[in-house]
């Protein structure tokens, strides 16, 4: 861990990488309490250098365009975490998934639009990365199981995870929830890999 750090440590001085900046402020990852995680990018040198001596090219930074469609550092990255670790485990998964409407006749009318959507042995899971665990999110969880039939639902971490399954426990006794099933687990989980999932039908 320290050769990482000293290592990145000394990119950065040798001005190859630089900090993610949002709002003209350095910005960390941070999915639980405690010290949070660089966030880096290439600098432009760092890419020419990069391309020069891997023979790749150096894409643009993803968080880029992430953190202005989800409005937000920690969602995005949230998502991008979501994205990597389900690839992981062999889903093939979908970053810009189209909405769902309730009524193909009106566009303009009500809908589903997940952060992404993680296929697995032709099965399609609409995916939220559940950045804040409120009861307020019920109708949007309902509609999804409504419209796809299942629904998945990442955290942050573990105790956000314990929260988001209490809640939605409650909110499946509630009348009308429609047939379906949701999946709960966290980053903290799929990161560690222990199968950590939480599976409530209805």
């Amino acid at each position: 861990e320290n050769g990482v750090r000293n290592a990145l440590k000394r990119l950065k001085e040798s001005g190859l990488l630089t900090d993610f900046t949002w709002n003209g402020k350095v910005q960390q990852w941070k999915p639980r309490a405690g010290g949070g995680r660089q966030l880096l990018r290439l600098t432009e040198r760092g890419q020419t250098w990069a391309e020069m001596a891997f023979k790749v090219t150096a894409l643009p930074c993803e968080l880029d365009d992430m953190v202005q469609k989800h409005k937000g550092v920690e969602h995005a990255v949230g998502i991008l975490e979501a994205r990597d670790w389900l690839a992981a485990m062999g889903f093939e998964v979908d970053m810009e998934p189209d909405a769902r409407l309730y009524d193909e006749a009106d566009p303009w009318g009500a809908r589903v639009e997940p952060d992404l959507t993680a296929t697995f042995q032709g099965v399609l899971w609409p995916v939220e990365v559940q950045r804040e665990v409120h009861e307020r999110n019920g109708d949007k969880w309902r509609k999804a199981v409504e419209l796809y039939g299942r629904l998945m639902l990442i955290t942050l971490n573990d105790s956000a995870c314990e929260k988001q399954v209490r809640l939605l426990q409650a909110e499946m006794r509630r009348l009308g929830w429609p047939t379906g099933e949701v999946i709960v687990c966290s980053l903290e989980a799929l990161e560690r890999g222990d199968g950590s999932w939480t599976v409530l039908k209805r």
